[in-house]
Order: C-alpha cells, then structure tokens, then sequence
C-alpha cells in the first residue's frame, strides 16, 4: 500500500461568533449570523438566510463581507 505524504503550508486560526435574534426566529428559521476572525488579522461577517429545500436538499444562500477586524467593537 502507497503512503500518502502530507506537507503542512499554513496554520489558520479561526475563531467564531454566532448571533441570534431576541424572539428567536433565527434558530426555527435555521438562519445563520457569524462573526469570523482570521489569525487576529482578517474579519468577515456571515449571513446565511433561512434554509430551502432544493431537490429534497437543504441549501441556503451565504453572504459574506471582510471588515476590518480594526472594527470589531463597532460592529
């Protein structure tokens, strides 16, 4: 049997945040709202809306914006 051989290229760091509304239409909805942080560096927000059913799948539409993680507080 072949070995497989692996070369690490980058270590990424990521930490998330999830949001929810107060009623919490979010979670019945499966809706999705995430803060991301990249290695402390980068920061993008999520929007992923309520889920679909496609062909007896499940699928949502992901909308993502960089920020600048300057901005964290603010946002």
């Amino acid at each position: 049997m072949e070995k497989l051989k692996f070369k690490k290229v980058k270590e990424i760091e990521e930490s998330d945040e999830y949001f929810t509304d107060i009623d919490s239409n979010f979670i019945k909805n499966r809706t999705c709202l995430r803060i991301r942080k990249k290695n402390k560096e980068k920061m993008e927000i999520t929007y992923k809306g309520k889920s679909d059913s496609l062909m007896g799948k499940f699928c949502k539409l992901e909308n993502n914006i960089n920020i600048d993680i300057s901005e964290y507080e603010n946002v």
